[in-house]
């Protein structure tokens, strides 16, 4: 969502907004959240103690300010339910630079003016362009809210980008899962290009979790026989996922597999997965039906054919994704129908 509309949204939202809060707003839109980390431990124990003085509110969860920021309200997260420690890690996460900073922060002035000018904001014009004159003078830096929206609105939230916002369905479906002693494991299917890695990297940085790449079993060459892939799921070396993760997936503890090198076309290093109580196994063909029902959470990824093409282009280049098209596509798709994947899936959310 454009800059303008998100903050045509926030002033609809937010009537006690004043000059002072769109300043505010457009710094956050400009900078993120660059700015607010410091020292880590000093931010959580910071984050943990307002978290728990912050009444839970009904409300939207994400709202954006900016194409890469969106405010989290921290009141409409504790009355989901979900677990504070990912809000955190969110935050944390979402720190550094997305957007090109000063330049992009006097845009966004300028572009507030507009809009307060057009009369649709109930907000006074020559007040804000008062307010601006004088907080110029003193160069770009933070400001805080204004009294009136403090009283008025009592914020309570924290930054983060954009792109979390696609984990709020997945992450609401792992709150509702029963607690148990053994460790969590999440697996994501989908086509090619669908997303699937990525959702694995964010729900990795939200969760601590540790990851299992399906692509580590790649089908060997002295396997790839016709009768081999002939079989629906037999483009997978699921023999070997069933004896180096099956048995360790769902134990916390660290464990480790070894890698299979599509560049040599032979085994590789290993790769260690970390001790967590979360655990991620991303990539086509992992709800198998040869390994049982071994994830708490199956998530299935579906994507657009055409957005899946120029995906796999601009990630691959022409001469891959004929290959793809060709073969590749096609053993998924045998895997997916045979097997019901999408239908028999936990959750099925768009590849964005």
């Amino acid at each position: 969502m454009e800059f303008i509309k998100c903050l045509a949204e926030q002033l609809r939202i937010h009537r006690h907004s004043q000059p002072r809060d769109v300043v505010k707003m457009c710094y956050q839109a400009a900078f993120g959240a660059e700015h607010l980390l410091g020292d880590l431990d000093a931010a959580r124990e910071y984050f943990y103690r307002e978290y728990h003085s912050v009444e839970p509110v009904s409300g939207h969860i994400f709202e954006p300010i900016s194409p890469y920021t969106c405010r989290v309200n921290m009141g409409a997260w504790r009355a989901a339910g979900l677990d504070p420690s990912w809000l955190f890690n969110m935050f944390v996460s979402s720190i550094g630079p997305q957007s090109p900073g000063d330049e992009t922060f006097l845009q966004y002035l300028t572009q507030a003016e507009e809009l307060i000018g057009s009369g649709t904001t109930g907000m006074d014009l020559e007040e804000y362009k008062l307010f601006i004159q004088e907080y110029l003078q003193n160069g770009i830096s933070p400001v805080h809210h204004s009294d009136t929206y403090r009283q008025g609105e009592k914020p309570a939230y924290r930054l983060a980008d954009c792109r979390f916002m696609t984990l709020l369905p997945v992450l609401e479906k792992i709150s509702y899962l029963p607690n148990r002693e053994k460790t969590t494991v999440i697996a994501i299917d989908g086509p090619a290009a669908s997303g699937k890695s990525t959702l694995g990297r964010m729900l990795q940085q939200i969760l601590g979790a540790g990851v299992v790449h399906m692509d580590d079993f790649f089908l060997p060459g002295e396997l790839r026989t016709e009768e081999r892939l002939s079989e629906a799921g037999g483009n997978i070396h699921y023999e070997r996922f069933v004896e180096q993760v099956l048995p360790y997936v769902s134990d916390p503890k660290e464990f480790s597999y070894q890698v299979f090198d599509c560049s040599a076309m032979a085994m590789g290093e290993m790769r260690t997965v970390s001790q967590s109580g979360y655990r991620i196994v991303e990539g086509s063909y992992s709800h198998h039906p040869r390994f049982g029902n071994f994830a708490d959470l199956r998530i299935f990824i579906e994507i657009d054919a055409e957005l899946q093409k120029q995906r796999i282009i601009n990630r691959n280049g022409e001469a891959l994704w004929k290959m793809f098209h060709k073969a590749w596509i096609p053993l998924e798709n045998k895997y997916f129908e045979n097997f019901a994947i999408k239908l028999a899936a936990d959750l099925v959310v768009s590849g964005q």
